[in-house]
């Protein structure tokens, strides 16, 4: 069992000894196996993630990785999600990186999604993410709220390139259950905080930037030409980080 508060306060004190060590990957030579995990929030919380297996075959610089898991997310789906993913870690003097990454998340009986991308980090203020994400239709565990989507294909490419936790760049492109959609969004520092809490009109606030959306469904209203502008009053507040330049949004 492994507590997240308990976890995240061990970390805070760890950065508070000072700068860490050089980010470097570990070697595992040998098949890695996992079992009867799970992570809480607190003591005597609930469960927020089982994975009740999970077997890596090495962790070699520069060679093809395989991992296969076996999870359960009860604020998604009360089925059990099957991962496998194959990853190529690389390693210099001042980065890391998963390049090339791919692998598919299905759950029983349900459309699997796709990923293919690369990862690459020079610490966890310094990243720069891309995947392309497909499936032949959303599968129901991912969280799209009240929203409703036609059962067709989506082709999305995904890229993240700031801080773990802000500021940093977001940008979502392709076609989302067969309509169109772009956005490109400037994301605030902690805008992980406004997502736990739900508190999703403070957080359109402090974000910068464009959405786009050709269509999307409430119930039996079907919405068509969605747009959502946001210029920052003062951009300065939220910049991102090297590497990820300011959003440039229309006026309105």
């Amino acid at each position: 069992v492994i507590d997240q508060g308990a976890l995240g306060a061990w970390l805070a004190a760890q950065r508070e000894l000072g700068p860490p060590a050089p980010l470097r990957w570990p070697r595992i030579d040998a098949a890695l196996e996992l079992g009867d995990v799970t992570l809480i929030e607190a003591a005597d919380a609930a469960p927020r993630l089982t994975l009740q297996s999970l077997r890596l075959d090495r962790w070699q610089i520069d060679q093809v990785a395989q991992i296969e898991a076996e999870l359960r997310i009860p604020a998604l789906s009360s089925r059990p999600l099957q991962l496998q993913f194959e990853l190529s870690p690389r390693q210099t003097e001042s980065e890391l990186a998963l390049e090339p990454l791919s692998g598919r998340i299905v759950g029983a009986g349900e459309p699997a999604l796709e990923l293919r991308g690369f990862l690459r980090m020079q610490d966890v203020a310094h990243l720069d993410l891309q995947i392309r994400l497909s499936t032949a239709a959303l599968p129901p565990w991912l969280p799209t709220g009240p929203a409703r989507f036609e059962p067709l294909a989506s082709d999305l490419t995904l890229r993240y390139t700031g801080a773990v936790d802000g500021p940093s760049k977001f940008k979502l492109a392709g076609s989302l259950a067969g309509s169109q959609l772009d956005a490109d969004l400037l994301l605030p520092y902690r805008y992980t905080e406004y997502l736990a809490s739900g508190d999703f009109a403070a957080l359109a606030e402090q974000v910068g930037g464009s959405i786009r959306l050709e269509r999307i469904r409430f119930g039996d209203a079907v919405l068509q030409g969605i747009e959502w502008h946001n210029e920052l009053a003062n951009p300065s507040e939220s910049r991102a980080t090297d590497g990820a330049p300011a959003v440039a949004t229309d006026p309105g």
